[in-house]
């Protein structure tokens, strides 16, 4: 079991490689009979081979089955094999035969020629394999090695023949990844590797060819020298390790835009300085300086305005979301979930919106992107979006902020909304129990007063109150003292309608001070009271009684009729309404039903002022 976890493998890699590098040593030494110098340039040699077998064989030792990373590490080993080779000469090469010269220098061309073809069979099989990739594979085998036997055997005599083999394996492995882009342009995960795989091979393979393979497969000098040159292909392996690995999937495509920006700077700046150097009668620092300065004043102008158009559809301004989430939440309710999925369409532009199984209260990304999972909001279940901007990109973190972003609007919202719609029911409550309470008991007193003048009095008081009740307008503060008595005579006139004697004191004793809002409380409380009795009772009287204690004030509501049934207590409006004033009051409510019926309301002073 030991031999098949990717530790093991990983090991084996880093053996070989630990061998080839000593074996490299091991021949210099012997050449200079123990006397060895080391240049910076072999150690960087060492470094680029070493992390590019490293880099592959770790890709290679995680998924050992599949037959990308199988490409992508022979690709490391043949990396390894021309750079050793070079590092070779670094520290020995005057010393060595002519035979062994050639032999170097042979198995550094075939590492390099062996690098392009591997790379060829990376891009035919990854991330999707293309028809007929094993014709295409041996195809471009037998050609690059035909050319290269012929390159070693002398028939091809031209200086530069190796790097044209090489110049033009990149150029089919960019050709490759065209065919593969068209091949997978439907899936947004195989697009996104390609962007970043495509930029990684045209940065790292790019500089390669410019600095080196173009100018010598032409008959120029290179721009740099090809030892240092060699640590551009670990960018190639960079990249092609975080595409091979899937690694933040989501992200690979603005990546790749992003740092193909940054190569082509370099590119443009080392272009631009040598055209300067070759064209201007300038030393290489002023060619340098106004190379950065041309770049600076085009080329960043340029770059921004790209970035900006490329990158625009992932920008959604806060009042784009906020005018979203008033639409969604402020929609009648059986249309707020329809409304709800119009505004994700919108804003995200997915080709498809599931329902799905509830999993969590945050936004989260699946299926390396594919898909964007949106918790279930008060009127929407959870839903699942696939595939972003009608199938051309992937759900990345960005994506994921937005949608978080806006549920927390849409559930803020929904509170609020619930807030309202609980202030309303309210509202409507309290209206109904105040004309329940007041104007009932008015327009019935009225009803059965004798006295016209008094009617339309009572009449008109009635509206009056109907349309404090309506609007909630707020009264004065007033004595409980004057209210009671106001109420006194209104009830008094109502018992006598109704045959009731009154046992009411004409003066409460008492010089407390209500707010308008206890106060009415108060007065509903008295009149619901007292039109129970009137309509329920069958009472021949009705007291009422007032003690002003220290913490408290105390009022009993009595009659002497039949009392009514405990059990029957929450049906109706009156006695909930009763019990609801006090508590509006602060107070409670206590109905004792032996002998008639006695209500006992106490109210703190808390909630009243003592007057002058």
């Amino acid at each position: 079991m030991m031999m098949q976890t990717p530790f093991f493998r990983q090991v084996l890699i880093l053996l070989f490689a630990i061998l080839a590098t000593g074996s490299v040593f091991a021949l210099a030494y012997r050449a200079a009979e123990g006397e060895l110098s080391f240049p910076p340039l072999f150690w960087w040699q060492l470094f680029t081979g070493n992390g590019a077998i490293a880099i592959s064989g770790w890709v290679w030792s995680l998924r050992p089955g599949d037959l990308a990373p199988r490409f992508f590490l022979i690709s490391g080993v043949s990396t390894l094999v021309f750079t050793l080779a070079v590092a070779g000469f670094s520290i020995g090469g005057t010393l060595y035969s002519a035979p062994l010269r050639a032999g170097l220098l042979m198995i550094n061309q075939a590492g390099a020629i062996l690098f392009g073809i591997a790379m060829i069979g990376l891009f035919l099989v990854y991330p999707a394999r293309l028809p007929h990739w094993k014709r295409w594979l041996a195809a471009a085998a037998s050609i690059f090695s035909i050319w290269a036997i012929l390159a070693f055997t002398g028939v091809l005599t031209h200086p530069g023949v190796i790097h044209r083999i090489t110049l033009t394996e990149m150029i089919l492995i960019m050709l490759v990844l065209v065919f593969q882009y068209f091949h997978s342009r439907h899936d947004p995960r195989a697009r996104a590797i390609l962007i970043w795989l495509g930029g990684a091979v045209a940065i790292g393979a790019g500089l390669f060819i410019v600095t080196v393979a173009a100018p010598n497969a032409f008959g120029y000098a290179a721009l740099v020298d090809v030892r240092k040159a060699f640590g551009f292909f670990l960018i190639i392996y960079l990249g092609c390790a975080a595409g091979l690995l899937r690694y933040r999937l989501f992200d690979l495509g603005d990546w790749a835009f992003r740092a193909l920006f940054y190569a082509l700077l370099i590119v443009l700046i080392i272009a631009l300085d040598t055209f300067i150097i070759l064209v201007l009668p300038l030393d290489q620092g002023p060619a340098l300086a106004l190379s950065l300065l041309i770049v600076t004043l085009v080329y960043f102008p340029i770059r921004d305005t790209l970035l900006q158009r490329l990158f625009k559809r992932t920008n959604l301004s806060d009042q784009r979301l906020l005018q979203e989430v008033i639409n969604t939440a402020f929609a009648p309710k059986d249309l707020r979930a329809g409304q709800w999925r119009q505004s994700l369409q919108s804003l995200f532009r997915p080709l498809e919106i599931r329902l799905v199984e509830p999993r969590s209260d945050l936004v989260a990304i699946g299926e390396e992107g594919l898909t964007l999972y949106l918790p279930e909001l008060a009127d929407s279940p959870a839903l699942e979006l696939r595939y972003l901007w009608n199938g051309q990109g992937l759900f990345g973190p960005s994506q994921a902020r937005t949608a978080q972003h806006l549920v927390e609007l849409m559930r803020r919202a929904e509170e609020s909304r619930a807030a309202h719609e609980r202030g309303v029911s309210e509202e409507r409550i309290r209206i109904a129990r105040d004309i329940h309470d007041n104007i009932g008991a008015q327009l019935m007193a009225a009803l059965h007063s004798h006295e016209a003048g008094r009617k339309d009095v009572m009449i008109r008081e009635s509206l009056s109150d109907l349309r404090n009740i309506i609007n909630n307008a707020p009264a004065n503060a007033e004595l409980i003292s004057d209210m009671l008595a106001d109420l006194r005579g209104e009830t008094a006139e109502r018992m006598a309608a109704s045959g009731i004697k009154l046992d009411w004191p004409a003066h409460p004793g008492t010089s407390a001070i209500l707010m308008p809002e206890h106060s009415q409380a108060l007065r509903s409380l008295i009149r619901e009271a007292a039109s129970n009795t009137i309509r329920h009772a069958r009472a021949s009287r009705f007291s009422f009684a007032l003690t002003d204690e220290d913490a408290q004030i105390v009022i009993v509501l009595a009659d002497d009729g039949t009392g009514f049934d405990a059990a029957q207590f929450n049906t109706g409006h009156g006695l909930p309404n009763m019990k609801s004033r006090a508590r509006l009051l602060g107070g409670e409510i206590r109905f004792s039903t032996e002998g008639g019926t006695r209500i006992v309301v106490s109210i703190p002073k808390a909630v009243s002022r003592t007057g002058d």
